[in-house]
């Protein structure tokens, strides 16, 4: 006999509704559903009672530890890295950031990652005149040094159901 697991990384809500309401059918066929948080395995065992023989458990994602010393706290940087896709919302982080360098202008924000709207983030970059204080910094690995040089990471999302970038920083 096979041991059937099914893992979820977004919260039941974030789940359009259509899904929510098709889940059910596939989740009984499992032995076992994770989720990545105590507070989603309970939500989910509260909406799905009558899946008595499919286990719902949590395992929290993790990271292993840095080998790099913690960030002084001091320097000007923010750091936000990640996928660039539109729903990661860096297009609302660059224009906020805009009003932060109108105060602050030797405040400095690096975004890490690639994807598809890396293009139109350097072209609104350039727009609001913030070349001197957003970098696009394209992918990095290790992250571990970047997160340690910034005092602040941010993490923009419109919706995210475990800032796997957060726990990194």
């Amino acid at each position: 006999r096979m041991v059937r697991i099914g893992q979820e990384h977004l919260t039941r809500m974030q789940q359009r509704k259509a899904m929510r309401k098709e889940l059910p059918r596939h989740i009984r066929k499992l032995d076992a559903f994770v989720t990545v948080s105590a507070r989603d395995a309970d939500d989910y065992r509260a909406h799905l009672r009558w899946l008595r023989g499919t286990r719902v458990l949590f395992i929290p994602n993790s990271v292993p530890e840095p080998h790099v010393a913690p960030s002084h706290g001091t320097a000007k940087i923010v750091v936000a890295a990640g996928r660039l896709v539109p729903m990661k919302r860096y297009d609302l982080l660059i224009r906020s950031f805009a009003k932060v360098v109108a105060e602050r202008s030797d405040w400095q924000l690096r975004i890490y990652g690639g994807g598809e709207a890396n293009e139109s983030l350097r072209q609104l970059v350039l727009e609001l005149g913030l070349h001197n204080n957003v970098l696009m910094m394209g992918s990095f690995s290790p992250l571990d040094p970047e997160w340690a040089k910034a005092t602040i990471s941010a993490s923009p999302a419109d919706r995210e159901p475990f800032g796997m970038t957060l726990v990194e920083a």
